[in-house]
């Protein structure tokens, strides 16, 4: 499993479970490193023994994200979490585009800021598309 932070979002990979009636895998994060406090952020379809990917949007830059995932079969059985221990969620933080990491008479041009912000984001929605173009689709 791993967490990676994007820009304004998480990218969160596992594998599988290789069982053949694998239907979903539920994500469940938390902004501590406490399972208990977490909540389910998401449920998608899953293709059993692939490694998934999934993107958890709209999210604060500077955040920080602990999750866990666990799969259900096609009968809705639940399998354990993973990681197993509450306190051990694999965590990432949210990236963003702060003033300061920009070159200072790019900060006082707004047409060349906006520009550079659009370049930037481009770039961004382009690297997780083929993100999500890795996942498996069920």
């Amino acid at each position: 499993m791993s967490a990676l932070g994007l820009y304004r979002s998480v990218s969160v990979a596992w594998t599988n479970p290789a069982q053949r009636d694998l239907h979903h895998t539920e994500v469940w994060a938390a902004t501590i490193n406490n399972r208990a406090v977490a909540t389910r952020v998401g449920t998608p379809l899953s293709a059993y023994g692939t490694v998934q990917h999934w993107v958890h949007d709209n999210l604060t830059p500077g955040d920080t994200r602990y999750y866990w995932v666990r799969a259900v079969d096609s009968s809705g059985n639940l399998s354990g979490y993973f990681p197993v221990s509450a306190t051990a969620g694999w965590s990432a933080t949210v990236l963003g585009i702060r003033n300061e990491d920009l070159d200072p008479s790019v900060t006082e041009d707004n047409d060349m800021q906006r520009r550079l912000l659009e370049e930037i984001l481009i770039e961004l929605r382009r690297l997780r598309e083929l993100l999500e173009q890795q996942t498996p689709h069920a």
